[in-house]
């Protein structure tokens, strides 16, 4: 589904990833790792086809095989916070997608202001689900959350039947949702 080989991503003089080998069968759920800086963000838009024109891309080899799905860190500044969070999914797929992504329908007609981060964060995962993607990248969204809401997402992303790149610095996340881990300088 997804195969990299000898990729550089350069912003003018200064490289900020390399990757000699990376494949992610279909299904497959991959923890990527690293310390802040160390290109899991750039491995992302990489993968998702949205890095910057100012981005120089050397690769023998990029193959990504289907449609990819985003979830960013800020939930907040995902969604439109004047406009209900089922209101913003029927605008691109199916309402019932917070349904499945464990949001209680109680909570479908609310704003994002009136969301826990948590809330917010399945609000978003119902976003980009929306949309049916083959891939789903989750960029660092269970950095902000408490240990319970955490809990929460690691378990709604687990009942998700897509291939997983899973961007964190959450060892114990990465180690409960992902069968494969990679591991940036």
């Amino acid at each position: 589904m997804i195969v990299l080989d000898d990729v550089a991503v350069s912003y003018g003089a200064q490289r900020v990833l390399t990757v000699q080998h990376l494949s992610i069968a279909r299904g497959q759920r991959v923890a990527v790792m690293g310390p802040s800086g160390s290109g899991k963000s750039t491995l992302a838009a990489l993968i998702g086809g949205f890095l910057p024109d100012t981005a120089h891309v050397e690769a023998t080899r990029i193959h990504v095989d289907g449609r990819v799905g985003f979830v960013s860190q800020d939930a907040f500044g995902a969604l439109n916070p004047l406009m209900r969070v089922d209101k913003q999914i029927a605008l691109i797929g199916d309402p019932h997608t917070l349904g499945d992504v464990g949001l209680d329908p109680t909570l479908w007609h609310r704003y994002p202001l009136e969301l826990s981060g948590g809330q917010r964060q399945r609000a978003a995962i119902a976003f980009a689900l929306a949309t049916n993607p083959d891939i789903l990248i989750a960029d660092e969204i269970t950095s902000a959350l408490d240990p319970i809401a955490i809990v929460d997402i690691i378990n709604c992303l687990r009942n998700i039947d897509k291939t997983l790149l899973f961007l964190t610095h959450h060892q114990g996340a990465a180690n409960a949702l992902c069968d494969t881990h990679l591991q940036l300088p």
